[in-house]
């Protein structure tokens, strides 16, 4: 069962305890992520059918975990995700990062038995899948355009359902689903080494203190003005913490007004005198989580 947000209402007559919720169905890349992390791949599991659904599912205490890509070595930062973690909640507890997971992606062109490249009018996928292999499909079915879907399973039930045979869908090879497609193409992704990091989300605050450990933190600055970005950088700087990342995201609230994303070598607990100066600068900060080390599954 494929559950939706509306799910995780304040009534919702149970908690499935120390599940995992991703997003779904099952044999998505979030999925694969799942299964590739020990802790939660003996877990009941609990397939979702928005990212929203599923941080909303651990912060109604629904479920113990979920997960969610975060980032791409070829089409960068998952905006949704970040958007979602950053925006404090209206109800319910907060929702932490506590760790990641990184996997290999790889690319497959399924569709109906027998279709041609010259037939298929549509190529389906989840949105940065259709960006990982642009290149591909600009050379390969230039004439075919791209709809985006809420997954890559999705993108496969987008397929399957044209008894035409003119939906193609990109997805992860060797996945099976009883969907009647087969693969058109194998190795479809521009950049054969691809990997995706997807964040372990719970309601645990980060405790930090680990040697090598990582902060992701979420910035908004009173005001947009030039030299405006100095005072959020210089505490990092004053306190010997180094930036790794740092990335502008529209606050949506107008054209042209950001937050920033910043991710350091440190955890939360070496923070503490960083995020009063930027109390003090009046810049809003909320603490996205701690990464104490990367699970690379091979």
């Amino acid at each position: 069962m494929l559950l939706s947000v509306n799910s995780f209402s304040d009534s919702y007559p149970r908690s499935l305890g120390e599940a995992v919720a991703f997003l779904g169905p099952a044999g998505t890349f979030t999925h694969q992520a799942v299964m590739a992390d020990p802790v939660l791949a003996g877990k009941r599991q609990v397939p979702v059918s928005t990212a929203a659904g599923v941080v909303e599912a651990v912060r109604a205490g629904v479920v113990g975990f979920g997960v969610l890509a975060w980032e791409n070595s070829v089409a960068g930062l998952v905006g949704a995700t970040l958007d979602l973690l950053a925006t404090p909640p209206e109800r319910g507890a907060s929702v932490w990062i506590e760790r990641s997971v990184e996997i290999p992606v790889a690319f497959s062109l399924w569709g109906r038995g027998g279709a041609s490249f010259e037939e298929i009018s549509v190529v389906a996928s989840h949105s940065h899948a259709l960006a990982q292999c642009e290149g591909w499909l600009r050379g390969a079915l230039p004439g075919a355009a791209l709809l985006a879907t809420h997954s890559t399973v999705a993108a496969r039930g987008t397929a399957a359902a044209d008894a035409t045979g003119r939906t193609a869908a990109i997805g992860a090879p060797g996945v099976v689903v009883a969907d009647g497609l087969e693969v058109l193409a194998d190795g479809v992704a521009d950049e054969a080494a691809a990997s995706t990091r997807f964040v372990v989300l719970s309601q645990g605050a980060p405790a930090g203190g680990e040697d090598g450990e990582r902060t992701l933190l979420a910035c908004f600055q009173p005001v947009n003005r030039p030299g405006s970005l100095l005072p959020i950088l210089e505490p990092f700087a004053l306190a010997g913490v180094d930036l790794l990342h740092i990335e502008s995201r529209p606050t949506r609230r107008k054209l042209g007004d950001y937050y920033f994303l910043l991710e350091v070598a440190a955890g939360p607990a070496r923070l503490g005198g960083v995020l009063a100066a930027l109390a003090e600068a009046r810049m809003r900060v909320r603490v996205l989580g701690a990464l104490p080390g990367r699970l690379v599954a091979a």
